[in-house]
């Protein structure tokens, strides 16, 4: 067997490199060598959930195909907040392109405690559902409210009002979130007299 020598070439960009290699005891040997970029690959941010939200899948990573890992996260794509202490998670996405090339993206979800988020709801004959929401909220009014005079009034996590709702059809109000970007937001609601409600809302 005869004597190995190795040597490296760095190169910087991809493209094709036609490489010579000259011996003194043999014929030179032209190498044809195709060096492909690494894939581009991109996770788009998280929002927040409770720490007792049902599992749900991650998405948001592009290419297409790819792999999500980090805690609290099973079968490549299944996030599932009981699983992590409460705080900023990382999520990282891998994706792996047809030449065996891998690049990955990484991205936050911030899980919140939400225990109890219901104790002033229950109190003032109040409830909200589904929270964390994801398309809808749904308030429940008591029927003894006078609707006439009640409004919901919706706050972002600036105090800013970002949506008053003051005409309902019934005690069961539904409202359309899919307007507002993920994150917190704050509710009261209000009669002529008097504040019956507020609480925090975790919308996805």
């Amino acid at each position: 067997m005869g004597a190995s020598n190795t040597q490296s070439i760095i190169v910087n960009q991809a493209a094709t490199y036609n490489v010579s290699i000259a011996t003194s005891v043999s014929c030179n040997v032209n190498l044809k060598i195709d060096v492909t970029p690494l894939p581009i690959v991109t996770l788009s941010p998280f929002g927040v959930v409770c720490d007792n939200a049902l599992p749900f899948t991650l998405t948001g990573g592009t290419p297409y195909g790819g792999a999500y890992s980090g805690s609290g996260v099973s079968n490549d794509s299944v996030f599932t907040s009981g699983s992590v202490t409460p705080g900023l998670i990382s999520v990282i996405y891998t994706y792996q392109d047809i030449n065996n090339c891998s690049a990955s993206d990484t991205a936050t979800i911030q899980v919140d405690v939400c225990t109890g988020i219901n104790l002033n709801e229950a109190k003032n004959n109040v409830s909200v559902y589904t929270n964390p929401a994801e398309k809808n909220i749904t308030f429940v009014l008591h029927e003894s409210i006078d609707l006439n005079n009640t409004a919901i009034f919706l706050y972002d996590e600036l105090g800013r009002e970002v949506m008053t709702i003051s005409h309902f059809a019934g005690y069961e109000v539904k409202v359309e979130s899919g307007s507002l970007a993920g994150g917190i937001y704050f509710y009261k609601i209000n009669t002529a007299n008097q504040e019956l409600a507020n609480g925090k809302i975790i919308i996805r």
